[in-house]
């Protein structure tokens, strides 16, 4: 018992006792001056004050994290603006280069000619390099046929050979396969462009049966004739470097450098039609004069 009243939870209760008698003591002794009210209410005040910070931070705090949330959004939507700005900016640049080659393309023509194009995209090349033969993406779903004329801004590449509902296989300039009737712009030398392998590695092609004493000058502008209704007429072709005689054929020739470089083409138009597609015109006398 008596380690009890010397026990700390005993000296506890006996603290408490104590205080509460002092102050119901104070209280009967000064009845106006009741301290424990005023604690109770400063305390009070305190407490109130407390709540009111915690939930005046909380307010800031969460206004905060809406005014965070909706910049996030906003910037999400300025980021979806900007890239769909700038696919807008590629598709008019796209469409601008475009524009600027077919402005190029119909400079080869007359205002009145008919000519339409598909434009098309190389996606695979022939296994044999010397042909320079390629396949690009369009086919007869896009009204594109066999034998029509093939050509960039710089000028003619060759003719479609073969099509799929999807595809079309390019026969070039620089293969033996390829046989397109051409003319000289200033000798009026008509001919045949075919291609020849020794020419082809170089990236040459050859205008064939020339006659012996052929006017055609070296650096003379060829372009195709458009009599046989195949291609339209003046599409440019290349130039003549040299003029020669095959031994082997027995005919006279002339080397011409394409203007574009088969190998390098990227992008392409297919002429699908033009005034005289199909048509064979019949030279006249001033034409077949030399």
């Amino acid at each position: 018992m008596k380690s009890f009243f010397k026990s700390a939870p005993f000296k506890l209760i006996l603290s408490v006792v104590t205080i509460l008698f002092i102050v119901f003591a104070y209280t009967k002794i000064f009845p106006d001056d009741n301290f424990i009210e005023r604690g109770i209410s400063y305390l009070t005040v305190h407490f109130q004050r407390g709540i009111a910070w915690v939930f005046d931070k909380s307010g800031d705090y969460t206004h905060e994290f809406q005014e965070k949330e909706e910049l996030q959004n906003e910037n999400e939507r300025l980021q979806s603006e900007i890239s769909r700005l700038r696919d807008k900016t590629a598709d008019y640049y796209d469409l601008k280069e475009e524009n600027e080659s077919l402005k190029k393309l119909y400079d080869m023509k007359d205002p009145d000619d008919g000519l339409s194009f598909v434009k098309a995209t190389v996606i695979g090349k022939s296994d044999s390099l010397d042909s320079g033969n390629f396949v690009v993406d369009r086919g007869a779903d896009d009204g594109i046929s066999v034998g029509d004329a093939v050509i960039t801004e710089k000028g003619f590449v060759g003719s479609v050979c073969k099509v799929s509902a999807c595809s079309s296989c390019v026969r070039t300039v620089l293969s033996a396969d390829c046989k397109v009737g051409v003319i000289g712009v200033e000798s009026r030398e008509n001919g045949v462009l075919s291609g020849n392998l020794n020419f082809a590695k170089d990236g040459l092609t050859r205008m064939a049966f020339i006659s012996a004493q052929s006017p055609i000058k070296i650096g003379e502008m060829i372009v195709t004739e458009g009599i046989g209704g195949m291609y339209p007429k003046n599409l440019k072709i290349g130039k003549v470097t040299k003029t020669s005689y095959d031994d082997h054929d027995s005919f006279y020739y002339a080397v011409v450098e394409p203007f574009q470089s088969v190998k390098d083409v990227k992008n392409v138009y297919v002429i699908n039609n033009f005034r005289n597609k199909g048509k064979i015109e019949i030279l006249n006398s001033e034409d077949t004069e030399k």
